[in-house]
């Protein structure tokens, strides 16, 4: 599992065209460079106002310094994200994708897999209020084999969820993390996987603003950055408009609001609203 704020892998995993698992030694230095470079971005965001587009970091990140300034320059005269996948996809296509000063070989792209990211309370768990024990956690109707469906279908299983309970001192992150490892084994039990788990234990009048609590897209952009997820390609389902504006200025492709029938009809084209899981295709 990784938290936000988790020190970026020296170590960078991928599979090649073949399926094959590689893994290429990133050093030190390079991991630290990727970290000064995500900083530097989202200080520039701040200052100008314009959320970098995932592709922007990503490229920038990983060693495409031209085309990821050129794509920081469209965010900003946009003031928008722009599609992921035709930039990135073009970049491992042209082989610039850069480790330790060597381009991969023909037979070392990387592949950009599809992923379903889920919101916790509200949408893997009934919604009670501050869910930081096992006695508490009630799951949602149907989740199970909705995510069961998505990843028979190759898309792997990630989590993002707000903790603010944890910053409120309702319960521990110890304990929200032995609920999440519960969570998870329980879902191994039906083969089902969950590749990482990104929660924000903040609240902004406790201990002040943070990078990381939705709607920010830090947590989704940290997701594809870490396990080469085409956000683009992939599904976030949530329950709160928070959700939904951290999926749009990340750049996912589509966005899935979980709702009361009352609460139809406020939605905007950017994302669709549905009162059951179920309804998700």
């Amino acid at each position: 599992m990784l938290s936000n704020g988790t020190k970026l892998k020296v170590s960078r995993s991928y599979r090649d065209t073949g399926g094959t698992a590689r893994t290429i030694d990133l050093g030190q230095g390079i991991a630290n460079e990727i970290e000064l470079i995500e900083e530097a971005v989202t200080a520039g965001a701040r200052r100008f106002r314009a959320c970098p587009s995932s592709s922007t970091i990503l490229l920038l990140a990983t060693g495409a310094y031209l085309p990821g300034l050129i794509c920081y320059v469209v965010d900003l005269l946009c003031g928008r994200f722009i599609i992921n996948t035709v930039l990135v996809h073009l970049m491992t296509i042209a082989n610039h994708k850069v480790y330790s000063g060597q381009s991969l070989s023909s037979s070392e792209k990387l592949v950009f897999q599809k992923a379903l990211i889920l919101d916790r309370d509200g949408v893997i768990n009934n919604d009670i209020g501050y869910v930081g024990s096992i006695e508490r956690f009630y799951w949602c109707d149907d989740i199970i084999p909705f995510i069961k469906r998505f990843s028979s279908d190759g898309y792997r299983v990630f989590v993002v969820t707000n903790q603010s309970g944890i910053a409120r001192g309702y319960f521990s992150e110890k304990k929200f993390l032995d609920v999440m490892d519960w969570m998870v084994g329980e879902l191994e039990n039906h083969e089902i996987t969950v590749d990482a788990v990104f929660w924000c234990p903040h609240h902004p009048e406790l201990t002040g603003i943070c990078e990381c609590r939705k709607p920010s897209h830090k947590m989704l952009t940290d997701l594809a950055l870490k396990f080469q997820i085409d956000l683009n390609a992939s599904i976030f389902v949530g329950d709160k408009d928070t959700d939904m504006l951290a999926g749009l200025s990340g750049g996912v492709g589509s966005l899935f609001q979980i709702c009361s029938e009352g609460e139809l009809g406020s939605e905007t084209n950017a994302w669709q609203q549905v009162t059951s899981l179920m309804e998700i295709r």
